[in-house]
């Protein structure tokens, strides 16, 4: 059986027989749509003809001059026709280029499989390299997490030390725990006695449990957050009075201030009154 190239058209397993100028071929009828019509329409407009192998070379060429005989074989299911042919010889330059293309088909065969191959490979690799680093990224994601805790834990250690060792610290040892501190936040936050805060480069105390305003910063409202490290052994770091303007900051009891180079203790929670006047003690003194 052989393979038959009709002009542009390839039919498969043809039985080829030529005798005297003709060259009759038989094929199963379903090889088209089974009907003599189709193959009349191919057969009877056909200029050459081929016998080519699996990889499409020409074997033999036939120069088609007209179909003289189409026949149905209803009992075989077959197909029968006979065509008035001339053979030919196959020219060195068409069989160089059906070589070539021969070579082409094989080359580009071998490039898709390389290429289906590879990218099997590059695939895998990748689904490797991604695993990899999606280990990597828990195991640094986990680390952090630990890490962080760590230093979350330290911080609060930091803290609780600071609050109790703040008047043993000198002020640029506060200033520089100051990042350890939440800042102070203007923004109608709830404060207890004994917060402490950052503001400004200092750590301040709450001296008065209150919520904060925007205008109720530490370093304006002495009534309600005391800075720390001021001591009252240490006059120079006694904060000038400064009078009250209402409730929020208002000298709370204790509070010290300095006052005409005097040194006073507040004897009053809400305290407004002027130092000598009412309401405060002369330290080593007299109330007044």
């Amino acid at each position: 059986m052989a393979k038959v190239k009709i002009d542009e058209t390839i039919l498969e397993d043809v039985a080829l027989t030529m005798s005297g100028g003709r060259l009759c071929l038989r094929w199963a009828a379903d090889a088209w749509d089974g009907t003599l019509d189709s193959a009349a329409e191919l057969l009877g407009v056909a200029s050459e003809l081929r016998e080519v192998d699996a990889d499409n070379m020409t074997v033999a060429l036939y120069a088609v001059r007209g179909l003289a005989s189409l026949r149905m074989d209803a009992e075989h299911a077959a197909m029968e026709a006979v065509l008035c042919v001339d053979p030919m010889e196959v020219g060195a330059a068409e069989k160089l280029g059906q070589q070539l293309e021969a070579q082409g088909r094989t080359l580009g065969a071998a490039i898709e499989a390389q290429g289906r191959t590879l990218g099997a490979a590059i695939e895998a690799q990748s689904a490797a390299l991604g695993a990899a680093i999606g280990a990597a990224e828990t195991a640094l994601g986990e680390r952090i997490d630990g890490q962080a805790a760590l230093l979350g834990a330290a911080r609060v250690a930091a803290r609780r030390t600071v609050a109790a060792d703040a008047d043993a610290m000198t002020a640029d040892e506060l200033a520089a725990c100051a990042p350890l501190f939440d800042a102070w936040d203007g923004g109608s936050v709830a404060y207890s006695v004994d917060d402490i805060v950052a503001y400004d480069g200092a750590l301040y105390r709450c001296a008065q449990a209150h919520t904060s305003q925007a205008g109720w910063t530490p370093d304006a409202t002495r009534a309600l957050w005391t800075p720390m490290g001021v001591s009252a052994d240490d006059p120079e770091a006694v904060p000038e009075w400064v009078q009250p303007t209402g409730a929020h900051d208002a000298y709370a009891k204790g509070s010290h201030v300095m006052h005409n180079g005097t040194e006073w203790v507040s004897d009053l929670d809400a305290n407004v009154w002027e130092p000598g006047v009412s309401g405060w003690t002369q330290v080593d003194g007299d109330a007044g």
